[in-house]
């Protein structure tokens, strides 16, 4: 066993001796000399569950299963935690539309034009 996770993969808050983790430890010891040498700058705990479930997030993790993770609600998740990108959103979204529209022959379909001239919102 070592490193920040049991034997089951998961962080349990306490340390190998079965002791509660001390924060001020985790980051004197474990965190403030991965960053020497490094462009990144500490920006506190709620930094780093926020970075935490956002990666998740984009790892593909549910963003219910990250809340267990992190040990939160879904909502509170949601609305503090996940900072996401909402530009690459729509575009995997838009793509996935593109995909199951192409796979279900609607592209295909031919779609009958009206003038403009008749649009009710033009006029």
């Amino acid at each position: 066993m070592g490193g920040c996770a049991n034997g089951e993969g998961k962080f349990d808050g306490v340390t190998m001796s079965g002791t509660p983790i001390d924060l001020t430890n985790l980051y004197d010891d474990v965190i403030t000399p991965r960053l020497v040498g490094t462009r990144l700058k500490w920006r506190g705990w709620h930094a780093f569950r926020r970075g935490t479930a956002t990666m998740l997030y984009n790892l593909g993790v549910a963003p219910e299963v990250a809340a267990l993770i992190l040990r939160n609600d879904v909502g509170v998740l949601r609305k503090h935690y996940l900072k996401l990108d909402a530009q690459k959103q729509r575009a995997e979204a838009m793509r996935a539309l593109d995909l199951a529209l192409e796979s279900s022959g609607f592209c295909e379909a031919t779609v009958k034009q009206r003038p403009l001239a008749n649009h009710t919102l033009l006029q």
